[in-house]
């Protein structure tokens, strides 16, 4: 009888402390810091094109952009159930655990969403999603797009893809391998 007690006083005393000290118990969160030495003006960036995106909306947007993947099968993680011998089941079905990729951007003022499903986020579905946000605002001088450090985001085949196209005929691909155009 006096474990109980004392457990119920001890539980309530480290309460009161909790909240003297404004604590609370919580789960934890993964945390990276970046050891990017250019993270400050980087980050100083970003604020200033947010800035201009907000301040002239017709001009400038700001996206923030990410790739995800999304398995068919559910995995085995933390869920709710009944009390007791009872525990969570991830149903699974007969078929294989396929996945594919997402890839999407929000923007940081409207709340837009551009997204792009495919089997996998390699260059040509990184150049099919940015045609996709292009088409999504065809009158905008400047898309700003803040993007992870993913080595694909600085790949040439893509950065190629990004820069100002200002010819009267499209590139055609050839048998050979190579762009030329007529």
């Amino acid at each position: 009888m006096y474990a109980n007690g004392y457990k119920s006083i001890l539980l309530s005393g480290l309460s009161k402390i909790l909240n003297v000290l404004v604590s609370s118990y919580k789960r934890g969160r993964s945390y990276i810091y970046s050891p990017d030495p250019n993270y400050q003006q980087k980050m100083d960036f970003i604020a200033q094109c947010l800035l201009k995106a907000w301040y002239a909306p017709k001009k400038y947007i700001l996206l923030y952009q990410d790739e995800f993947t999304i398995y068919r099968q559910p995995t085995i993680a933390r869920d709710y159930e009944q009390m007791g011998k009872f525990q969570p089941l991830a149903r699974r079905s007969y078929k294989s655990d396929t996945e594919f990729r997402g890839i999407g951007a929000l923007n940081a003022v409207t709340g837009q969403v551009t997204y792009h499903q495919a089997s996998k986020a390699d260059i040509s579905q990184l150049v099919v999603f940015y045609d996709m946000v292009v088409r999504d605002y065809p009158r905008i001088e400047t898309i700003y797009m803040v993007e992870d450090n993913w080595p694909v985001h600085y790949h040439p085949d893509l950065l190629i893809h990004l820069q100002p196209q200002h010819f009267r005929f499209p590139y055609i691909f050839r048998v050979t391998g190579l762009m030329s155009h007529h």
